[in-house]
């Protein structure tokens, strides 16, 4: 589940998404990279540095996804997951100024755009989830596990935890490493301490 939604309450969602935007773009423009034009893009860009949204990351480099699975500080059990979208589900550029992501009534996908070298480096997409209701009536989260059409699109690829450091070093090899993937100097000094064996 996306990290907004991983706080359990969906009654107030809405509220305190509004004001994790409203905080996001008037604390950030100094430090952007790029002006979002759309919300789409300013929560593609906020999830992309720690905001809480009700976005999923993903990618389409499959590279880059064993990468992200191989990294332990992000997933204790190496899993890479493949979402098999559908072409409808792809938000289209001219939507993106009529359709807000609040207001979604299936679940988007969202190719970003490049508003950030991180996004370009990571090949970046998006899943971006709507809030369900129950039979009550009564606002829920679910997740892709808990909902039979996207059971079907979901797959995962459990990798043995005994490989691990092998494929660590074949993707460095291929230039698939923390430097490249995240595209900042903190992640440079990542990549080279990895490289010369410190965890």
């Amino acid at each position: 589940m996306p990290k907004l939604f991983r706080q359990g309450d969906a009654r107030n969602v809405r509220n305190l998404e509004d004001r994790l935007l409203f905080r996001f773009k008037n604390d950030s423009p100094y430090l952007l990279p790029s002006k979002p034009d759309t919300d789409w893009d300013w929560l593609s860009l906020g999830q992309h540095f720690g905001l809480p949204t009700r976005l999923l990351d993903w990618t389409g480099n499959p590279l880059t996804a064993l990468f992200f699975a191989l990294d332990a500080s992000v997933h204790p059990s190496p899993t890479v997951y493949i979402y098999h979208g559908r072409e409808t589900q792809i938000i289209k550029q001219d939507d993106k100024k009529k359709i807000r992501p609040f207001d979604i009534d299936q679940t988007t996908l969202l190719q970003p755009s490049w508003h950030s070298p991180r996004v370009a480096a990571q090949a970046g997409w998006h899943t971006v989830h709507r809030v369900h209701k129950n039979k009550a009536g009564a606002k829920i989260f679910l997740p892709f596990d808990n909902m039979e059409i996207h059971q079907k699109r979901l797959h995962k690829v459990d990798i043995e935890p005994l490989a691990v450091e092998h494929l660590r070093t074949e993707l460095a090899e291929m230039g698939i490493r923390h430097a490249t993937v995240y595209g900042d100097l903190h992640m440079v000094c990542i990549s080279i301490a990895r490289g010369l064996g410190f965890k």
